[in-house]
């Protein structure tokens, strides 16, 4: 997203930064609040950026295409090589923390008999390469966002059960609320 912003600041001559913010209140009264268009504008960037990210788990290079946004249109190809070197901070940052938790663990990656990779992400080659750098092989479930759904309903029931024989649950780290998308 934050690409295709800048593409759209250089077109237009307008500072977009708001854009990058998920939310951002406005600071004082005097602030004025954003335009319809600009919350217009920023919803189908974010939507054209989505869409994007879902073509490249697929295939080498999508095309961007808005044909009118403040006043310019988009036509823009992104490559995979591209769209990784934009989320190589990201990863390094996931890998940064696998690092930190077999050091607390006392763990190395020999140490791992099986990485399971769940989630939206896990779509994405670079993270499957940085993993198996890391550790090994990951193995990734033919459903990833289905396996965590799955997963929360067995914690979710093992919380919940009575029965004394099932194998007791340790949660560490958990988020107590739900996480969003605020759309603006």
């Amino acid at each position: 997203m934050d690409y295709l912003i800048g593409l759209v600041e250089k077109r237009t001559e307008e500072d977009l930064s708001f854009f990058r913010k998920l939310f951002r209140p406005r600071r004082s009264s005097q602030e004025p609040a954003a335009s319809r268009e600009m919350l217009l504008a920023r919803q189908r960037l974010k939507e054209e950026a989505e869409l994007a990210k879902i073509e490249l788990s697929e295939s080498d290079s999508t095309q961007v295409t808005i044909s009118e946004i403040l006043g310019t249109s988009l036509d823009e190809e992104i490559t995979i090589t591209q769209y990784n070197k934009m989320i190589a901070p990201l990863v390094q940052r996931t890998i940064d923390k696998v690092h930190e938790v077999l050091k607390s663990a006392n763990l190395t990656p020999d140490d791992i008999d099986r990485v399971i990779m769940v989630g939206g992400s896990t779509r994405n080659g670079l993270v499957k390469e940085q993993i198996t750098e890391t550790i090994k092989e990951p193995w990734t479930a033919e459903r990833v966002d289905e396996v965590v759904g799955e997963g929360a309903a067995i914690v979710a029931s093992a919380l919940s059960s009575p029965e004394e024989d099932l194998s007791p649950i340790e949660i560490h780290n958990v988020t107590p609320f739900s996480l969003g998308v605020c759309s603006l």
